[in-house]
């Protein structure tokens, strides 16, 4: 398996190509204005270079990703692990990618706090929206979309989709 050369830039794909930066740009968002020749030039380079786009310099680019986020506290339990299959189901069909972060901290106002941080950090940057999975915090600083499932406080302030787990377990 070949490693990708990290720190492969738009420029250096340009420079190795023959051709200008904007060039590069067309080819990497499919624009039928570049010669089909160049095109599949340009595509070798940047096969040879390992060179992969920024989400975050795309998402500054064209406001869009085209990625949505998934914080969760752990991965391991089953109610997450199939819940993040189905999140992965529902982008994938409307051709979006799925990111998801976890973390193991067990304090409840250190996982606020650091549900916090994720989503300062990856709203309008590499994602075009956050899922967080029973969120500890009570608010996020975001003017990007966010939506939680089942939310741990009541007093929680954004959309959130609750599931019925003490009637679903009657109805059973």
């Amino acid at each position: 398996m070949q490693q990708s050369h990290t720190g492969v830039t738009i420029r250096d794909v340009a420079r190795a190509a023959g051709v200008s930066v904007s060039t590069v740009s067309r080819v990497l968002n499919d624009k039928d204005d570049v010669a089909p020749e160049t095109a599949a030039a340009v595509r070798r380079v940047i096969e040879e270079l390992g060179y992969a786009s920024s989400l975050a310099a795309r998402g500054l680019r064209s406001r869009t990703t085209h990625v949505v986020g998934v914080i969760v506290q752990d991965m391991w339990h089953p109610f997450i692990s199939t819940l993040i299959k189905g999140i992965n189901e529902v982008v994938a069909a409307h051709s979006y990618d799925l990111l998801a972060y976890a973390s193991a901290r067990r304090n409840v106002e250190a996982l606020a706090q650091w549900e916090q941080q994720q989503v300062a950090r990856l709203n309008g940057t590499i994602t075009d929206g956050i899922i967080v999975v029973t969120p500890h915090a009570a608010t996020y600083r975001t003017a990007f979309p966010i939506v939680a499932v089942d939310p741990h406080r009541a007093d929680a302030e954004f959309p959130a989709v609750i599931s019925t787990n003490r009637q679903g377990v009657l109805e059973a």
